[in-house]
Formats: C-alpha cells, structure tokens, sequence
C-alpha cells in the first residue's frame, strides 16, 4: 500500500510540473512582514543566531517551492503518508484516540496530530504556529487548537492520554528541558511518542543545517532521558544515515 501511494504522489507530481508557479503559495498566504523583512535579510547572507528565522524561511520555501522536488500542493499527502508510515511502527491504531486527548509539542506546519479522529481532543503546540497558519492554513484541520501558549497546554489538568514529540528536541537549545515539559503534560500510564534524528561521531552535517539544529543528539544519549519517563519503551533505530548524515531515533511507551 505504502509504495502504492508513493507511486501516486510521484505521478501526481509529473502531472502538476507545468502548472507551478513559485510565485505563489496554493498552501496559504504568506508570512507577517516582520518575519518576511528577517527571511529576506537571511537570504542576503545577513546571518541570525535565532534559529527560528532559519526554520521559519525553511518552512516558507516548502509552502512556496516544495520539497525534494515534490510540488507544494502535494505537501500535505506526503507528510501524511509519513506520518503514518511511523505511528504504524509503533503498532498502535490512531482510530484508538478517538474522544482522547492528544497534545503535540513542536507540531510544526502539519504535524502527526493531524491524523488522529476530529473527536478527539488535540492540542498542537509550536512556538511559530502563528506563521505556519499563515503559510498552511489551507491545508490544516480547524479542529486541532494550533497554540504558541503553553498555558493551553497546563489548563488541560487532567493531562493527556498520548503526547508527541517528533523531530524536535535537536531543534531546540534545551531538549532535556523540552522533554520534560512535553513528558509532564502526560497522564501517568499515558502513552508517548518520541523522535530524534540522532547524529554519530565521523559524520558530518553542513553548516546551514546546523543553524536549525542547535543540539546535536546521540543516541545514548535520548535513551537515557527517556529512559527516565518509563519503565520499558520500544525503539526503532536507524543504521543508515540520511541525505544530511543524521540517524532515524524513535521510542515510544508508557509513562510510568
């Protein structure tokens, strides 16, 4: 199935080529203008050492460009597919959540929580959720409670039932503090999700990509603070690095 839809996209794709104009975002509008003026200073070689202008003109050329060569408007059926390509690691069902309550933490433009059940109850916070509903609101589910507040997330006090932290915690400064607050938003016995992309030693990244993941991350080392939140987890790891010599990383489990 999964290399059915591979197919599709890439046909879809094929088809959609002589129609794109990069000149415009079928995804949304654009961003404020506060942001655009940083973006274009970036993209003069006015460098920042505010990692969220980097991902933020990232995310803006996805909108407007596309990805790997994929048209922009196919965006979004990729990432689903990717999405749940990995939650179906796991084993777990996202029909399950239905009625649950679902948090996210650094959802990004279209993040996981976007195919869980509309029942359910699902919080997605990112610090630049402002500007991606700006970018991607075409494309987003106006049921989830896209946030850049986190006090959305403590007024939940019951807590949560599954909360996801996907590619993440090497974005931010602190990813033990990030994982500590994602992990404190869920329910004793709750279920998490967690995924890094890992680095190892003789394998070296660029220094634009650098810029946008300001923590490097060794395996070890994400097993050790997770191992903290559980009494057992599963993992899948990846031994082959990717296009920017980083290692797939995902646990998932209960909270204990």
């Amino acid at each position: 199935m999964e290399s059915l839809l591979h197919k599709f996209i890439e046909e879809v794709n094929d088809i959609l080529k002589p129609y794109k104009d990069s000149n415009r975002n079928f995804l949304g509008s654009d961003v404020s203008k506060q942001r655009l003026k940083q973006i274009i200073s970036l993209s003069q070689g006015k460098d920042t050492e505010d990692p969220s202008v980097h991902e933020l003109a990232f995310w803006r050329w996805v909108a407007f460009e596309g990805y790997e060569g994929i048209d922009p408007r196919l965006f979004k059926y990729k990432q689903t597919l990717l999405m749940l390509g990995a939650f179906h690691t796991t084993g777990w069902v996202p029909q399950s959540f239905k009625e649950k309550h679902i948090l996210e933490v650094g959802c990004g433009p279209y993040g996981m929580i976007e195919i869980f059940p509309k029942e359910s109850f699902r919080v997605a916070f990112d610090p630049l959720n402002d500007e991606y509903d700006r970018l991607f609101h075409k494309i987003r589910s106006k049921s989830i409670n896209y946030t850049t507040d986190w006090k959305t997330v403590t007024d939940n006090k019951q807590g949560f039932d599954l909360v996801i932290c996907f590619n993440v915690l090497d974005h931010t400064g602190d990813p033990e503090g990030v994982l500590a607050q994602t992990m404190r938003a869920l329910k004793s016995g709750g279920q998490f999700l967690i995924q890094v992309n890992t680095v190892r030693d003789g394998y070296e990244r660029t220094e634009e990509h650098k810029k946008m993941h300001p923590s490097e991350i060794k395996v070890n080392e994400i097993q050790e603070l997770i191992s903290g939140y559980c009494n057992s987890c599963k993992c899948d790891i990846s031994n082959t690095p990717s296009a920017l010599n980083e290692f797939w990383f995902m646990a998932w489990g209960h909270k204990k």
